[in-house]
């Protein structure tokens, strides 16, 4: 359904060329259609809508999973009810404050989507990594699982913030960042499709050498 929106954009502007100003980026396309092409009053409600439709499901999973993952099971197990709702409360507050220090850095950003996909790739090459593992070996177990994610996850870092685009985004927001001169060499010369490929690799092959290495030790 999201990609639908683009779709509809895509094909409302093919057709309608001078509706859409020359230039204009990607990222700005859906906004600009909101304010000169709904009424007033639906387009208060549109963007409140995307607004809640983006963070409020996620505000609310990252705070349970904060509470259950580690303030529950490290912190304190047995927290009565009221302090878990003032935790999950805190919590959700806490995400939209980083949040919104997210949302001002970007406006440095050109892309938001560039930035979106490459931060979507050091995730998503551990995520599949990690599915596959489960596939390909029934013997990995919580730590052979573990041990590939980090490693595949280190890995996949290393490799994005080697690569001269990353480092555009970077210093859009911190200025003056760049790459070790010394570390030069050490820098992930392949094209920058293959990241996702090396790490969800790295991922399975470190599990399953991980699962093998503790069965053979028992």
């Amino acid at each position: 359904m999201t990609y639908l929106v683009g779709t509809a954009l895509y094909g409302f502007y093919a057709s309608q060329p001078d509706l859409l100003p020359g230039g204009i980026k990607a990222d700005r396309v859906f906004p600009h259609f909101i304010y000169t092409q709904m009424p007033v009053g639906l387009k208060g409600l549109v963007v409140a809508a995307v607004c809640a439709a983006a963070t409020d499901s996620s505000f609310n999973c990252i705070a349970t999973l904060f509470y259950c993952d580690i303030y529950r099971r490290h912190l304190r197990p047995q927290a009565p009810e009221q302090e878990a709702m003032k935790v999950l409360r805190w919590s959700t507050l806490a995400c939209g404050v980083v949040s919104v220090g997210i949302a001002v850095a970007m406006l440095q950003v050109q892309q938001v989507l560039d930035v979106w996909w490459t931060l979507a790739g050091i995730v998503a090459g551990g995520m599949l990594g990690l599915f596959l593992l489960g596939v390909v070996s029934r013997r990995a177990g919580s730590a052979a699982a573990l041990s590939g994610v980090v490693v595949g996850t280190l890995a996949i870092v290393w490799m994005t913030l080697s690569l001269d685009s990353c480092g555009q985004i970077l210093r859009k927001v911190i200025p003056g960042i760049a790459w070790p001169a010394s570390l030069a060499a050490y820098r992930f010369s392949w094209h920058e499709f293959m990241i996702p490929v090396v790490g969800t690799a790295l991922v399975v092959l470190v599990g399953v050498l991980v699962a093998s290495f503790k069965r053979t030790a028992r």
